[in-house]
């Protein structure tokens, strides 16, 4: 009898508390793409990213020219990062390379979004060519077009606005000091880009064009050099020398097409130096043509 009349103020004891409240939902939810990401309430969001690309060949070149050639390898990129939202329509993008022994920073940005416009904060790539833009994630080969490199298409510092007023237009600008690695420095330069991108049914058009120009700091001087298609030597076959400059301006312009599992690109860049000391303007032009193919189903 006193055992159960023990129970009986323990049931009514536990009927006169509130019920626990039970949330719905986690506040953190856990996602895969590509890599994990976090997202938290109010429009937080983390995600780890990065890349390992590994480079091993050959390349041969006349005993005349007197260069070293032969096999070698390398860790070509070592990439690790972050990215995510934050509340207000802000991002953030933060990424370093540790290829070749050297810390590097690549991306630096803080954006801020808000409808068909983007605003770019940081060090990030100013807007020359598709193949400069585009991620070594996504490109055909572990290098790309010689001219991007060769004409010192880099990331930098700077401001820069996209606009996407439509599906198949995108406009970009900014205004961009040194690369991060090379600061401080007194280079300044302005960059433009304008995209059409129509789709025909499954099928994806690109044209686009773009304008440089780069203010060479007094005293500063050119060079226009490149490797062969392998960035694991240091041999460079084109290389113009030191040149004394005032100023730098380049144009270019693209195209692709992509159908299913066939795509095509080419481009076509010129660059010209405003040299000192009464020299004659240094014109160089530099371009590609790529096609190909997937062969596995759905690619």
């Amino acid at each position: 009898a006193a055992m159960a009349a023990q129970v009986a103020a323990i049931e009514e004891t536990a009927a006169a508390r509130p019920a626990p409240s039970v949330t719905s939902g986690a506040p953190v939810e856990i996602s895969w793409a590509g890599a994990p990401e976090i997202e938290g309430e109010g429009g937080w969001s983390f995600k780890p990213r990065g890349r390992l690309n590994i480079d091993a060949g050959s390349f041969n070149a006349p005993d005349s020219t007197g260069r070293e050639d032969g096999f070698n390898s390398e860790i070509r990129r070592a990439r690790l990062g972050v990215e995510g939202d934050i509340p207000g329509g802000f991002g953030y993008k933060f990424e370093i390379d540790v290829a070749g022994n050297e810390v590097e920073v690549t991306d630096a940005i803080l954006t801020y979004e808000d409808g068909p416009l983007t605003v770019n904060v940081g060090q990030h790539n100013t807007f020359q060519s598709l193949e400069e833009l585009t991620s070594s994630r996504w490109s055909s080969f572990i290098e790309r077009a010689a001219f991007t490199d060769a004409f010192g298409f880099e990331r930098r510092l700077g401001v820069s606005v996209e606009l996407q007023p439509s599906d198949t237009v995108l406009i970009q600008g900014g205004l961009f000091s040194d690369n991060i690695g090379d600061l401080p420095g007194k280079a300044m330069s302005a960059d433009g880009r304008v995209v059409f991108m129509p789709e025909f049914g499954e099928n994806q058009l690109h044209l686009g064009a773009s304008v440089h120009y780069t203010d060479v700091p007094e005293g500063d001087t050119v060079r226009y050099r490149q490797r062969p298609l392998v960035h694991f030597t240091g041999e460079r076959f084109i290389n113009t020398g030191n040149m004394p400059a005032a100023s730098e301006f380049g144009a270019g312009v693209e195209a692709a097409f992509i159908s299913g599992p066939f795509h095509a690109v080419a481009e076509g860049f010129w660059q010209s130096s405003n040299l000192v000391s009464g020299m004659e303007d240094a014109n160089f032009f530099g371009g590609y043509a790529e096609a190909g193919l997937f062969l596995t189903s759905g690619d």
